[in-house]
């Protein structure tokens, strides 16, 4: 157990620290090319992402984590999953060329038409490095996953950007979009070096595929779930609501989408190495919940207050039309990173049937849920979700309690605890608090204003009364948030120290 918690801590601090690089590079690319592009244009990319990831969602076929959940596979059965890939990024490829031109039609867009036409090479790329990624997962070596994704969100981002600048619009989210698969393919063939056997094992096949069927039963089902309010949106708003709502969607998800999954891609190998293991299993899991939530949600909750002054200065006030939405979708992305490490237990139980009955149950749900608020703008779209979300957040916890049988009620009540707890603390502390911080926020701008070496500085736009506001509201809540842990939670705050101060040796 020691040489797994040793390469399980090596795993996280690569895949931590090179995906907070990435974040920030893609962070601060989406809020430059928000300044450069206009709503319209990222609403286009929306569509033409929304139709890949229906044709796409099929080629996600969970052989990849058969074979990070089978112990010691041999080359004949890494062979087999390239080969299987292989086919279906071709059959892909070519879905998207039939399907590029009713997509256009349907969603009244011409240019749809030409976008998919490119990005349908998209689904050829990454397959000829898919084994490289497995053995790179299966073994722990997050330092190489984490400098290719460096590199190519930075070499990617740099050409999106420069493309923007010179005027291409939406074709420079389009480059972006295929240089991502070709230099991180390029970079896990430089490191990884193997070649498939030119060999398909039927039989080996159908075992890995016994386990992934219910993966990929459960990611169509899940796709369908999470992005038909993409669907709707785009018919029935247009490409403007939709690139507003994209925009909206994506920013209080980046913790989401560069910490907590992040996160569940370093655990469910560990929870595979361990899953014979009840405690190793349970402790993994509720260990990472607990570190997880201590940090997304009470900083989720300073988001909510100051959605407002981070989207004028990052995004422009071209953009302010989104902060609604985007408090709506806070306490979404609060509820699916609390939601999200379930599906790794799941699978590492062996349980991959639990996913898709889940699915079953939610995706017609949030149907009905979406067609009854849509007449309510975005917004209406936006507080459907997070009904959904709470539904979800309920269900998924009764099973890992009732039926995965490893972890009790009171053992998730008392992980949840302390992320709970600073989030409802700093909330009722921003209340009563924000107003001062705005006032003395507007005072300080005008002191700073009067200064002979600040003056060049209100040249920018974001300098601005809303940039001393979120400073000083940010630094303030951290203090506050840091002092609830360490005089309440001290024995959390001192493993989860313990833990980084490991992770770090």
């Amino acid at each position: 157990m020691s040489t797994i918690h040793k390469r399980a801590s090596q795993a996280s601090f690569w895949s931590l620290t090179t995906n907070i690089s990435v974040g920030l590079i893609n962070f601060l690319t989406t809020a430059i090319l928000a300044r450069l592009l206009k709503p319209e244009e990222f609403g286009l990319i929306g569509i033409a992402g929304l139709v890949l990831g229906i044709v796409g969602i099929f080629g996600k076929t969970g052989l990849g984590s058969a074979l990070i959940y089978k112990k010691n596979p041999d080359d004949i059965y890494y062979s087999t999953v390239f080969w299987a890939n292989s086919g279906v990024g071709i059959l892909l490829a070519g879905c998207t060329l039939l399907l590029a031109y009713p997509a256009s039609l349907f969603f009244r867009e011409p240019v749809v038409f030409t976008m998919l036409t490119v990005l349908s090479v998209s689904f050829i790329l990454p397959v000829i490095s898919c084994i490289h990624s497995i053995k790179l997962q299966k073994e722990f070596d997050y330092l190489l996953i984490g400098v290719g994704s460096a590199i190519t969100a930075l070499v990617s981002s740099l050409c999106a950007i420069l493309t923007a600048w010179y005027g291409y619009g939406v074709w420079s989210l389009v480059i972006r979009c295929l240089l991502d698969p070709i230099i991180y393919s390029l970079w896990l063939i430089a490191v990884i070096r193997w070649h498939p056997q030119w060999v398909f094992d039927f039989t080996k096949f159908k075992e890995l595929f016994h386990y992934s069927r219910n993966l990929l039963a459960q990611g169509i089902l899940n796709f369908f779930s999470q992005n038909i309010d993409y669907l709707m949106i785009g018919r029935l708003f247009g490409k403007q609501k939709l690139g507003y709502y994209k925009l909206a969607y994506s920013l209080p998800h980046i913790p989401y989408d560069e910490f907590t999954k992040r996160i569940t891609a370093v655990l469910f190998p560990v929870l595979c190495k361990v899953k014979d293991d009840t405690y190793a299993l349970k402790s993994g899991y509720l260990r990472a919940l607990m570190y997880n939530t201590a940090i997304i949600m009470p900083a989720m909750i300073v988001f909510f207050f100051l959605a407002e002054p981070f989207v004028k200065i990052v995004y422009s006030p071209k953009w302010i039309v989104i902060v609604p939405t985007v408090k709506i979708l806070t306490f979404v992305s609060i509820l699916r990173c609390l939601t999200t490490f379930t599906g790794s237990l799941f699978c590492a139980r062996g349980r991959t049937d639990i996913g898709v009955k889940f699915d079953l149950v939610v995706c017609p749900v949030t149907v009905i849920a979406l067609l009854l608020c849509t007449r309510y703008d975005i917004e209406g779209v936006a507080y459907a979700i997070l009904c959904i979300m709470v539904l979800s957040f309920i269900i998924l916890y009764y099973i890992v309690i009732r039926v995965v049988d490893v972890i009790t009620l009171p053992d998730i009540l008392k992980t949840l605890l302390p992320g709970i707890t600073a989030s409802v603390c700093v909330y009722l502390f921003l209340i009563f608090t924000g107003p001062v911080f705005s006032l003395l926020a507007q005072n300080l701008f005008d002191t700073a204003h009067t200064i002979q070496p600040f003056k060049w500085m209100t040249r920018f736009s974001i300098f601005c009364p809303d940039l001393f506001n979120l400073g000083l509201t940010g630094i303030f809540s951290c203090f506050f948030i840091g002092c609830i842990y360490m005089f309440f939670f001290k024995k959390q705050l001192k493993d989860f120290i313990g833990f980084v101060l490991q992770i770090v040796r």
